[in-house]
């Protein structure tokens, strides 16, 4: 057995369940988590859960977060995968007396012309369905036009792989023939309904799933095969001390508390009986419990079911709660120790750090701001599905899987970061958008926001398209460029996060910040540019003179990004002023526009 070691974060962010990895024994299908990790390897998640109260209620509709094992967890793991696509193609010299030479795309362990495979590689085109389907392409359907060969086929490809439009596949038996480029303009052909990662490790048997929309061929590694449903939540209080933990964690603790409605000293009394009738079964949450007051599990347990049962958008309790603590501070909060294990800083504010930071453009009048640091910060980010062929008509599929069939529980891969950051809001109440005309121009495109593609947005209200996000999300990215010369880190390294809030008037806000694995995080290079008003006056500053020219100008300066009937999705904007890399930017560089900060036309 050979085996290839990635990152956990390579996990979450690029590949996962139902993704083609490429292999030294080429490429292969990562199998679900049940199937690749849970069942034959005996992984228990619940060892290696990450816990966050926010992201299960929000996004995983209870269900829970387990890190992907490690080779620091003294264990050899392995998550299992199997070969796929099955079709190989032969390039060895095999020659046609009339039409030269060709490739052999055949299916199976050797070629059936030369009957050798030292010169076989897996084929580069799979089909893909909107719904999340991945199978083979039919090659023998498709040539043969929904009639298929009645001899087990294999197909002379001709044409080199410099110029696949010129690429002409025909059958090795019949002579029935259809050029690579008239498979592309044709676009669509009846799904199968496969779902490879979900078949049994050494199944032979296909599992399909009935389906009635098309499929496209097109190339394994395009990135439109599968793109991960990504979700970063902050951790922010009060959901996150070992109480909260003991009891999201433990339903039998959860259930004592309900069916004595509140009765302190009955609940008392459970615990002390569960605990003697269940010596073996009784884990440390039990005992912990009792070190709290009555008063304090009550009010831990108010606070769960309020997240749960919240219908709040989970960015604007972060944009919330950051905004008092920018007032208030948050005292720097840790997670539970252990005696071999010291607990980890989830997020730290101090009032006392905040500066009041002013900068007036050219042409308008002086904005207030209020900038905070982030002593302490924690990230959880989980992959909770995919999409294959992003679209209006694209299904998300759930990649959360059971433990056991006792065990109705879902379970999610998840990491978490430790960083710090920079929080930067208005004084005023209102986002100092210039009334314009590319203002103007923007909020005509958020009235026309039901015509636009919902995946591509984080709220169904579309609120990106909105100027006031515009604007803020046009800052975020030129302080980006700034503060990467000044902090020590890479724009690559430096990540957003863009608030939006609508209420009585449009408020807003961001994090620029900063995460890595391990409980030490970062070491202070972000916060420590804002330790003093001269010195991030003097970023923001910089930031803003950003907006007003570009090495690209004029051309950048008259952009609009259209993407199919007259949409915008940007204004000025390229790589060369606002666009960043991918790692930083949330929003896919979508929703950029520096004409907004500039007050430019």
């Amino acid at each position: 057995m050979s085996f290839q070691e990635i990152r956990s974060s390579e996990f979450i962010y690029t590949l996962g369940p139902g993704a083609i990895i490429e292999t030294t024994e080429g490429p292969r299908i990562i199998l679900n988590l049940k199937q690749g990790l849970f069942k034959n390897y005996g992984f228990d998640p619940q060892e290696n859960e990450i816990s966050d109260s926010r992201m299960s209620s929000n996004e995983l509709n209870g269900g829970r977060i387990f890190q992907i094992p490690v080779s620091e967890m003294g264990k050899n793991y392995l998550y299992y995968t199997r070969p796929f696509p099955s079709w190989k193609l032969c390039t060895s010299s095999h020659v046609d007396s009339k039409k030269g030479s060709f490739s052999v795309l055949y299916r199976g362990q050797t070629c059936p012309v030369c009957e050798k495979d030292s010169f076989s590689e897996p084929i580069r085109f799979v089909s893909v369905c909107p719904k999340g389907h991945l199978d083979d392409v039919n090659w023998d359907w498709i040539v043969h036009e929904g009639a298929p060969c009645r001899r087990n086929p294999y197909f002379k490809w001709f044409g080199g792989p410099a110029s696949l439009h010129l690429v002409t596949i025909e059958c090795g038996f019949c002579g029935k023939s259809k050029s690579l480029k008239d498979i592309y303009l044709e676009g669509s052909y009846r799904c199968s309904g496969r779902r490879p990662e979900v078949e049994e490790l050494k199944s032979t048997r296909p599992v399909r799933e009935k389906c009635t929309e098309n499929a496209r061929v097109i190339q394994r590694q395009a990135s439109s095969v599968r793109l991960p449903v990504i979700k970063t939540f902050f951790t922010i209080p009060p959901v996150i001390t070992e109480l909260h933990k003991i009891l999201e964690s433990n339903d039998a603790i959860l259930a004592l508390l309900m069916v004595n409605h509140y009765d302190e000293a009955k609940f008392a009394s459970d615990i002390r009986l569960w605990i003697k009738n269940n010596p073996r079964k009784t884990n440390g949450d039990f005992l912990k419990i009792q070190q709290y007051s009555f008063g304090d599990i009550v009010r831990a347990y108010v606070d769960l079911s309020t997240y749960s049962s919240s219908t709040t958008d989970p960015y604007k309790q972060e944009f919330d709660a950051l905004v008092k603590g920018s007032k208030e501070g948050i005292p720097s909060i840790r997670s539970p120790e252990t005696a071999s294990k010291r607990g980890k800083k989830y997020i730290e504010m101090d009032p006392n750090d905040a500066l009041d930071v002013k900068y007036t453009p050219r042409d308008g009048k002086t904005i207030e701001f209020r900038v905070v640091p982030i002593r302490h910060l924690r990230t959880v980010t989980v992959q909770k599905g995919y999409v294959r062929l992003p679209g209006d008509n694209a299904k998300e599929v759930d990649i959360g899987a059971e433990v056991s069939e006792h065990d109705r529980t879902k379970w999610y891969p998840g990491i978490e970061h430790f960083g710090e950051g920079i929080f930067i809001t208005t004084k005023n109440t209102q986002t100092p958008v210039m009334h314009n005309e590319v203002s103007e121009y923007w909020y005509s495109a958020w009235q026309e926001r039901d015509s636009y593609d919902a995946s591509l947005f984080r709220s169904e209200k579309k609120y990106e398209l909105t100027p006031e996000f515009v604007w803020w999300h046009t800052l975020s990215h030129l302080l980006i460029r700034i503060i990467s010369i000044y902090a020590g880190y890479s724009s690559a390294s430096i990540r957003e996060r863009i608030y939006y809030d609508e209420g009585d008037s449009v408020t807003g806000g961001i994090i620029i910040y900063s995460t890595q694995k391990g409980a030490d995080g970062t070491l202070g290079g972000l916060i420590s540019l804002a330790s003093s008003k001269e010195k991030f006056s003097s970023i923001l500053n910089k930031a803003f003179e950003l907006s007003y020219t570009c090495s690209n100008d004029p051309l950048c300066s008259s952009s609009k990004e259209f993407f199919g009937r007259e949409k915008v999705f940007s204004g000025a904007s390229c790589y060369a002023c606002c666009m960043l890399s991918e790692t930083s930017c949330e929003h896919r560089n979508l929703w950029l526009d520096r004409h907004l900060l500039s007050g430019d036309t």
